[in-house]
């Protein structure tokens, strides 16, 4: 699609820069511009509508799910799944730890206790 498209902006900016500002003869046909100003202007315009419409269109684009990879080598934002995984790993793990250490200082209060009771 990229290849596609740079063809058919070639050739639309090719045709525009030609064509733009000439005239209609009523026997002669079509006259092409003779001025480069204004071709050069409505090369402008329309690659600048081309772009604004390109962004437009992305904003509907939802690929949030399928992340952001760098060849297949690299990921630079993992996909959405693997991300729910490892934040609720993230998160099993430091309740895991919190258990640990509210078992630990009740094991430490007992034996302070036994401590006293035996004193």
């Amino acid at each position: 699609s990229n290849a596609l498209g740079r063809l058919m902006g070639t050739l639309g900016s090719g045709f525009l820069y030609t064509y733009a500002g000439g005239e209609v003869n009523a026997i002669g046909g079509y006259d092409p511009g003779h001025d480069a100003t204004l071709g050069l202007a409505a090369c402008f315009v329309a690659g600048t509508v081309s772009s604004l419409l390109a962004a437009v269109i992305t904003i509907w684009i939802r690929d949030e799910e399928s992340g952001l990879k760098c060849g297949p080598c690299l990921t630079l934002v993992a996909p959405k799944e693997v991300v729910e995984v490892e934040e609720g790993k993230e998160e099993m793990e430091e309740e895991d730890i919190r258990k640990r250490d509210l078992a630990e200082r009740t094991v430490e209060n007992i034996e302070v206790g036994e401590a006293k009771r035996l004193e």
